[in-house]
């Protein structure tokens, strides 16, 4: 018997009293969830003093309230018994047979179905108010971010480095054009004050807008370097190889 589910119906106005008598009768036969209600109505009706007609009524405006439902059936000695569950948010939301009136108790009650390793309760307030326990966020211990390259500038004295001079080989820009988009680079970024992470990434965007602007077609006349006139890219590298910063 629930006492839990018997104090609940007790302080809910129902609508009729022999509503009321056999819903009462089915809260004290469930268990604290509002299940486990297996009864026939010839007994309900016997244990009641009234008719199976009034009975068969009863329950019938109580699953169109959606107060109860029927979850299925079993024959027994007399016929069958059927099985009912108690809608407990629905008899919750009826209103109390007095306004105001305080709580008699609070009380705990376990959702149907839920593994014993998983079990959730719900605080259940005899004023009518279901109050789930309060759920913390799951905090998940974050590792260190890896520290991001800062944004540089173009070293003033640049020059393609050996995979500066691959890459343009890849995308087949002969020496000459390489020189030319080299000494374009440089100028660019260094009259803007350019800022990046990764210069190399950026010597690649450069070449890759080279041939999409042009068309594929590069017609130029490549301008003298700023290491001195007429200073090639292929002297400037090997100038810093000797002096060993390549």
């Amino acid at each position: 018997m629930s006492h839990v589910i018997t104090g609940i119906v007790q302080r809910r106005k129902v609508g009729s009293p022999t509503r009321k008598a056999v819903l009462l009768f089915m809260a004290g036969c469930a268990s604290d969830d509002g299940t486990g209600v297996w009864t026939s109505k010839a007994n309900m009706a016997d244990d009641l003093e009234m008719g199976r007609r009034t009975v068969q009524v009863c329950i019938d405006d109580l699953i169109a309230a959606g107060l109860i439902s029927e979850v299925g059936q079993k024959p027994c000695r007399n016929g069958f018994t059927v099985e009912y569950r108690l809608n407990i948010d629905a008899i919750l939301r009826l209103e109390p047979t007095r306004a105001g009136a305080a709580p008699v108790q609070d009380v705990h009650m376990t959702r149907a179905g839920a593994a014993p390793q998983d079990v959730q309760e719900l605080h259940i307030n005899l004023t009518g108010t279901i109050h789930e326990p309060r759920k913390e966020p799951l905090v998940v211990p974050q590792g260190k971010k890896p520290r991001r390259r800062p944004e540089v500038p173009l070293p003033p004295d640049w020059v393609p480095s050996e995979k500066n001079l691959s890459d343009a080989a890849e995308r087949q820009f002969s020496a000459m054009e390489t020189e030319h988009e080299a000494d374009r680079f440089r100028n660019h970024h260094t009259a803007k004050g350019s800022l990046f992470r990764d210069w190399d990434a950026a010597w690649r965007t450069w070449l890759g807008n080279a041939r999409k602007f042009s068309g594929g077609r590069m017609a130029f006349q490549a301008s003298p370097g700023r290491h001195g006139q007429g200073s090639s890219i292929a002297s400037i590298v090997a100038r810093r190889r000797i002096d060993g910063t390549v």
